[in-house]
Formats: C-alpha cells, structure tokens, sequence
C-alpha cells in the first residue's frame, strides 16, 4: 500500500470504488493480481517494475505510463498490455479492456512468454556471461592509452627544502 497524497485528491480514501489494502502478503499480492481484470503500474519512475513481470507471470495483462520509457519498452516489446499518455487513453484503454476479455487474454499471454523467455535463470545468466565475456575481452583504459594529441608539459609541484627555500 502506499499514499493517496500524490493524487492530490484528498477523496481518494472515502470512494467506494477505491480500497486501500495497506501492505498485503505476498500470496494475498499473487491472488490480487491473478484475479485483476489487468494490472496498472502508472509509475513514470521505473527502472524495472518487478509488479509488472510478476503480473506477467500469471498471465495478467498491464498498462503503463507512456511517459516511463522502461515500461513502456516492456510493454511494446512484450506485447502484454497497452500504454496511455493522457487522461483521454487512460479512460479508453480502461474501457477497452474492461469490455474485451479476448484481447486481455491475449496480452496477458503474450506478457507471460516473454517473462518466460527473456527472464528465465538461464536466459538472464546468459546475458550476464556475455556482459561478463565483453568486459574481460575489452581492452585495458589503462594499459593501452590513446596518446594525447595536445600534451600538457611536465610540471613538478614546488616543494620546500628544510631551510624553507623552496625548489623547483
């Protein structure tokens, strides 16, 4: 659960057509979800969105912020749910899934292959050998620099003697 307070609707808590469920366990967060016609993260901060790929995982379609590029990437490469930029999608896509339980099936299936594919251990290991090959098979920065085009000339910091002269 989190707060209403970024609404800036301070009706939000007394509507009957919203529950605030505070903190739930995380089998109570898996049968909510299961059981939602769709899931929506509206987030334009995200850098994964584990709800996301965990509504994926049990066939549930999302929709997303346009505004969030991470999000919205995994719902344009995924084909798992849609997007909204504005008030307008938001009321339409809302209304497009709530009426088409076919294309919710479909997006929520497409969500769950690519969950499935792209974020299996093996697949994600996969990805982290090969980051891991690069960066060993990559050359040292510090080994092998590029020679400066314009060096600046050697300069020795001024350094007093024990008599307090200083030397250059």
């Amino acid at each position: 659960g989190g707060s209403f307070e970024d609404l800036h609707r301070p009706d939000a808590l007394t509507r009957g057509d919203i529950i605030d469920l505070s903190h739930v366990s995380e089998l109570d967060k898996k049968r909510l979800i299961k059981h939602a016609l769709f899931l929506c993260q509206p987030s334009v901060n995200e850098s994964f969105s584990i709800v996301i790929m965990e509504a994926w995982q049990l066939g549930v379609t999302v929709v997303v912020h346009a505004d969030c590029a991470v999000t919205r990437h995994h719902v344009l490469q995924s084909g798992g749910g849609l997007y909204f930029g504005s008030q307008e999608d938001f009321c339409g896509v809302l209304r497009r899934l709530h009426h088409d339980a076919d294309l919710r099936c479909k997006l929520g299936q497409a969500g769950r292959r690519y969950v499935g594919e792209r974020y299996n251990w093996e697949a994600v290991l996969q990805r982290f050998d090969r980051v891991m090959q690069e960066l060993l098979e990559s050359p040292d920065p510090k080994s092998d620099p590029e020679p400066d085009p314009d060096p600046e000339p050697e300069f020795e910091p001024e350094r007093s003697n024990a008599q307090g002269v200083k030397e250059i």
